[in-house]
């Protein structure tokens, strides 16, 4: 068996049955979306709701043999592919016990919620993923808490974990409102490169996170890349340094609110779409 792909028609009957599925819009709506009568609205839909995509003839995506995988579920009685690279990671969504999720599916992991995969605490809930291309950047659609319940579409761009990442750090003040971070990290195979002049910095410090905009940063005579200055209004000091096989970098805040107490503190630094971690046992 080949590869046959979704008519942008049938993409388009998916993505809407979709919202309908997740209760985002009746089918009277669906049919005035997709310019069908309500009857023919209504037989899609039974169709959708008993098949799947594949009642609208979705794509069936085989290998180059006539295999074909069976990516399961989330825990839940349906899932639908929608979306393949040249890597074999498909994108899709599936019931769960939380409902309906996007997911990424990866012949090494398996299929995986979407919505674990992206920063806690970013609002966001990724109901559908539709495609992936190969440098595995995946669109679909979602809610946001300022959305009103409305659904929202989401572009995902894969980051790329450093290979080394160490971390020191302090934090004191009573209310803790000061930070003193000293690190290093080594970018991982298959990064481009740093510019964090011209990419947005983030530190978070468990669910402390500050970031700092692109075109903050200046670089020095000796290739030394520092800010100074005001971020969220907490005054900040930050330096990254090249060194051999790696960079190093500190960090100093102030006046900062919502700092961890507690002993083992998770630090992420992300730089454009570098980014490593690490649980560390703050000082004081």
């Amino acid at each position: 068996m080949g590869r046959t792909e979704m008519s942008k028609r049938e993409l388009r009957r998916v993505e809407v049955l979709a919202r309908v599925r997740s209760k985002h819009l009746r089918i009277v709506d669906a049919s005035k979306l997709l310019q069908v009568s309500y009857r023919q609205a209504k037989r899609l839909w039974k169709r959708y709701r008993e098949e799947g995509a594949a009642g609208l003839n979705m794509a069936v995506w085989a290998g180059p043999r006539g295999s074909m995988t069976d990516l399961g579920t989330l825990g839940g009685t349906f899932s639908d592919g929608l979306g393949i690279n040249a890597s074999g990671q498909v994108t899709g969504y599936s019931f769960s016990n939380n409902g309906e999720v996007a997911f990424l599916y990866t012949p090494s992991a398996g299929m995986v919620d979407l919505n674990t995969l992206i920063p806690s605490g970013s609002g966001w809930t990724l109901l559908a993923a539709y495609g992936i291309n190969d440098a595995g950047q995946i669109t679909g659609y979602g809610t946001i808490p300022n959305g009103n319940g409305a659904a929202e579409p989401f572009l995902l761009v894969p980051v790329v974990p450093f290979s080394a990442f160490t971390a020191d750090l302090e934090i004191s003040g009573n209310p803790l409102s000061s930070f003193e971070i000293n690190g290093s990290f080594t970018l991982g195979a298959g990064s481009h490169g740093i510019d964090p002049v011209n990419e947005p910095v983030t530190l978070a410090l468990d669910t402390f996170s500050i970031t700092i905009p692109k075109k903050s940063f200046t670089r020095t005579s000796t290739g030394a890349f520092q800010y100074e200055g005001s971020v969220q209004g907490v005054p900040l000091e930050f330096r990254i340094i090249p060194v051999t096989n790696g960079f190093t970098f500190t960090a100093e805040g102030n006046r900062a609110t919502g700092l961890p107490a507690t002993k083992l503190v998770t630090v992420t630094l992300t730089i454009g779409d570098d980014m490593g971690t690490k649980t560390v046992r703050r000082g004081s």
